[in-house]
């Protein structure tokens, strides 16, 4: 299972869950952007991998 979170820029520079809005926990996953712009997103279980 992978949770999908956007996240700030430096977050996901850094490979962080600071400020990590969940999007969703469950796949298949769709997100639908009302802005134009870069959006980031990270997998919180791998980050949490990565980690260790």
């Amino acid at each position: 299972m992978h949770i999908v979170a956007e996240v700030p820029k430096v977050a996901y520079d850094t490979c962080n869950t600071i400020a990590a809005k969940t999007i969703e926990t469950l796949g298949p996953t769709t997100v639908t952007v009302s802005n134009v712009g870069m959006y980031y997103f990270i997998c919180t279980k791998l980050v949490k991998v990565v980690r260790k």
